[in-house]
Formats: C-alpha cells, structure tokens, sequence
C-alpha cells in the first residue's frame, strides 16, 4: 500500500514537473508561432547579402525560441506581383520584404497593413539612431513600411582597364564616354546601359533617372504626367544613344537587364556602368576581376560636379492578412537591431543605424567605402516616389531607348511618344 502511495506521488511530482517545464519551454505546453517571410534574398545562397539573412534569421530564433520563421525567396522582378495576387486571394506572407520603388503598388492594392500602433513606440526609442524618417515610407498619415537598408547607384569602374588606357578617374559624363570609348573592343564593353525591359526596366531607369536630374528634369510633373520628353530627357537620352554611336557600348546592352550586368563584370566583359552600391560585393566576388572593381559618385554634365544620387532602400513590412502580427512585429525590430545592422554592413549594405557606423569594421577599406556611400546620399542623395503603374512607365522608357538605338528613331519622337501612351494609359 506504501509502495502504491509513493508511486502515485512519484507520478504525481515528475506530471507536475512537465507542467512547469511545459510553461516555460515552446514546444512542449504550446505550439510555436510561425510566421513566413517573403523576401528576394536566399538564406541558402553563397552571396553575402544572403548569408547576412540566414544569420539574421538564425539570430532572431535563438532571441525567440517561441516563434520560427519560414523563409520563402522569390525573384526581386516577381515578388511584388506575386504578393498581391496572394493577399486578394486571402494569404500571402507575415512579414514581406519591399522595395522602396514599388512601396505605393502595394498601399494601392492593400497588400500590407500601417505599422503606426509599432513604430510610434519604437521610433521614440529609436530616432537618435534611426537615420531614416518614418515620414519616408508615409502615406496619409500611415507608415506602411520601415527601410532596413539604402542603396545610392554609383559608377562602378575596372580600375585596371582605365590604367591600361592611360586614363584617371573621369570628372564629367563627356569624359566618361570618352574613357570608355578607349577601352571598348571586341571583347569588353567601355560603358553598359541595360536597355532591357525585363527585370521592371531597371537597368535603364536607373540610369536614366539620375542623368535626368542632373538636368534638372523629372520623370513626372505634379500632377503625374509624364515629364521626361523634357529638353534634360533628350539630352540624357541623347548621351545613351552616343555611347552606342560610338560603339563605346556594344549591341549586346540592348538585351541585357541588371544581372546581365552583373554577370558581365564578373567575367571581365565590362568596363563601366552606373550599378547600385548593394551588389558590389557580389561582383567583387568574382576571383580574377573582383579585385579591380571600383566605386565613386556618378559624375555629372558639368565637370567636377557629381549627379544627384539615385537612393533607395529595401524595406520591411506587415501583410495584410497575417494572423501573427506581434510575432511579425518582434521580427521587423530585430532585423533593425545594430546587431542584425552590423551584419548586413558587412555584406556590402548601406546600414539605416547611426551607431553601427562606431563599430571597428568602419575601419576597413570595405568599411569605409561603405561611408563614402553614405556621404554621396548626404550630399548628392535624392528619393524618388514612384506611381503605381511604374512597371509600365519603365517599360515604355525602355522601348524609347531601344528605338533610339537600335532603330535610330529621334530622341525627341522616341520620348514624345512613350509620354503620350504613358499619359494615355494613365488618363492624364
């Protein structure tokens, strides 16, 4: 009887145990909450942007044993549509991963909800740090978005072919095309403008844009018509065209879209091109010409004086159907964390952390480089607000480059007309 008395106690005691362990430990009293993250970055690929989020990832779980999260990469050209079409169907991702460019498709399509009952706390806590203003990512008195990165689009240059010319550092577009003009042959292209519609157009827009500035145009005017067949559109217009006249840009940059470029500089195929400052440390990747890749400010029409600078950012935000928004919440704060920063800085990425910039890694050439990024964005740096139906209006500017080159229609008729089906389409 004693012996049954004990061992029911003994049960008793090691149930009790379990519960009290359960209550503390995710897994045994509950199920752990899993949110999904849809990002154009892969956790499992070799880059270092890449290898940055598996570490953030790995880093936020062991902070938060009671939350995983499932990483779902998807091709930064097709994440945004992909997204939409999953939220009006009734799912799509806790935590989605937006580029600034196309932040207002989705407040248009609801794709994602306002962060303001987080960020007005977090923020207080935060802004002596934070270096972008909420009020950057706001839309009628919602921030839809937080930006865990910037970017500004730099002239990327082989250090080595302008040594081989007997050329420095070009101070002003003219030189520039004059420089390229001396390296080009039948092998490497002196200068690269992707003209390609794939890929959003990027590769031409990016290029264009900031040439556009540096006129003092726009691509759209106040009221959202189009802007660009604008005396500053034809002359950046016209400066593509003369680098393809004077075969300083070969026929294949009608074809190529910003991994193509990407692609080129990693097989020594390409000399120059206008690129954003994030993927620097994928080209640099590259073992035989990674080394001799080189940054500065775009330069501009007048000689000594740099082109405004193109900057975005990758932001982080809330889908509109997530059912775990305080885990998606928790999520976003730690890949803002100095810590989670530190990381991606060292990937090559601009970090948004004022005091992540006080870390030793600064030091370094690669460090510094990354300050001489940021010293461009405060000086030079400029953010454009893109409409919703920007994939068109890239698309049409990239078939107004292609017509100008390949076709040698003229500047002026090739940007009147893709104003005017811009405009039309729009109805403006």
């Amino acid at each position: 009887m004693r012996h049954n008395r004990f061992s029911r106690a003994l049960r008793g005691g090691i149930l009790g145990l379990m519960v009290g362990l359960a209550a503390g430990l995710p897994g045994l009293g509950e199920a752990k909450t899993t949110i999904t993250l849809w990002t154009f970055l892969n956790p499992e690929a070799a880059d270092p942007r890449s290898k940055a989020l598996k570490a953030t990832v790995e880093g936020f779980v062991a902070e938060n044993p009671d939350i995983e999260v499932k990483v779902e990469s998807i091709h930064w050209g097709k994440i945004d549509g992909l997204a939409i079409q999953a939220v009006a169907a009734g799912g799509g991702p806790d935590v989605l991963n937006v580029y600034s460019v196309q932040l207002t498709k989705h407040v248009k399509a609801k794709t994602i909800t306002p962060l303001n009952a987080y960020v007005e706390k977090w923020y207080a806590k935060n802004k002596d740090d934070y270096i972008i203003s909420p009020k950057e990512t706001e839309y009628d008195g919602n921030v839809m978005a937080l930006l865990w990165e910037t970017r500004v689009w730099v002239l990327w240059y082989r250090q080595d072919l302008l040594e081989k010319v007997g050329a420095k550092m070009p101070q002003s577009l003219d030189e520039l095309a004059e420089v390229a003009r001396k390296i080009a042959s039948d092998r490497v292209h002196g200068f690269v403008v992707g003209l390609s519609e794939t890929q959003l157009a990027a590769a031409f827009v990016e290029t264009f844009e900031p040439l556009l500035w540096a006129q003092g145009g726009s691509l759209l005017d106040a009221k959202g018509r189009a802007a660009f067949n604008s005396l500053a559109g034809e002359r950046a217009m016209q400066w593509v065209a003369d680098l393809a006249r004077t075969k300083a840009m070969g026929p294949a940059a009608v074809t190529m879209n910003a991994d193509d470029i990407l692609s080129g500089f990693k097989a020594g195929t390409i000399a120059m091109s206008f690129q954003g400052s994030m993927r620097v440390s994928a080209a640099r990747a590259a073992k035989d010409v990674g080394p001799m890749i080189l940054t500065a400010p775009v330069p501009g029409f007048e000689r000594g004086k740099p082109a405004p600078g193109l900057t975005a950012g990758q932001s982080l935000t809330i889908g509109a159907n997530s059912k775990n928004k305080d885990a998606a919440w928790r999520f976003i704060e730690y890949y803002l964390s100095p810590k989670a920063q530190l990381l991606f800085a060292k990937a090559g990425v601009v970090p948004v952390r004022k005091s992540v910039f006080n870390d030793p890694y600064f030091q370094t050439p690669e460090g510094r480089e990354l300050i001489q990024w940021k010293d461009y964005i405060d000086k030079h740096g400029r953010v454009g607000r893109y409409p919703e139906d920007f994939a068109k209006l890239s698309e049409l500017l990239a078939r107004a480059a292609q017509d100008v080159v390949l076709r040698n229609v003229p500047v002026k008729k090739a940007l009147d007309e893709a104003a005017a089906k811009y405009n039309a389409q729009a109805g403006l």
